[in-house]
């Protein structure tokens, strides 16, 4: 009796001692559907497990903005390629103008952060290496109906959502771009 008080006393230490030192996740999952295909739901499963905490990206997340999807970080085919980042997918219910302005006012505290009004994406370290998924960047745009990678979410948190934010971001050093 005495080695089962000892074990549940050393388990309830180690689970508070563990939820301490977790980090705070980036965001918080948008509503999924809950008859999604086998395979797609292992797939989203999968997604959440790649979820980062909030500070392995360098900028936050929109305000209530909810995450739909993410990507690990690819590997580099051969040493003459780099790796293209992770990304995550958020939408909120913000109009996308309002979401481009938080972000306007943030980049003047982050080294290195720049906009693009032309193609309107916020993007740090080399624009073109941006656009191919070498460096991080922030795009915000409407929610066109019908997106792909918004079908699985519920209908009900989809009908008040305006805005998707892609996050391309460095899981292995906010700098190293």
């Amino acid at each position: 009796m005495k080695s089962i008080n000892l074990f549940l006393l050393i388990f309830a230490v180690s689970v508070l001692s563990f939820t301490s030192y977790a980090q705070e996740e980036y965001a918080k999952w948008a509503e999924l559907r809950q008859n999604m295909p086998d395979g797609v739901a292992i797939s989203y499963e999968n997604m959440k497990l790649n979820t980062p905490e909030k500070n392995m990206v360098e900028l936050p997340a929109y305000p209530g903005a909810r995450i739909v999807a993410t990507s690990q970080e690819t590997e580099s085919v051969d040493e003459s390629q780099r790796p293209k980042l992770a990304t995550i997918t958020l939408i909120s219910d913000a109009p996308a103008q309002k979401i481009t302005g938080f972000y306007k006012d943030l980049i003047t505290e982050y080294a290195g952060w720049r906009w693009n009004s032309k193609i309107k994406i916020f993007y740090k370290g080399n624009l073109q290496d941006a656009l191919n998924g070498l460096a991080p960047y922030i795009q915000v745009t409407p929610i066109q109906s019908r997106e792909p990678d918004l079908k699985y979410v519920k209908s009900d948190t989809l009908t008040n959502a305006s805005s998707k934010i892609v996050v391309c971001y460095n899981p292995s050093g906010m700098n190293a771009s």
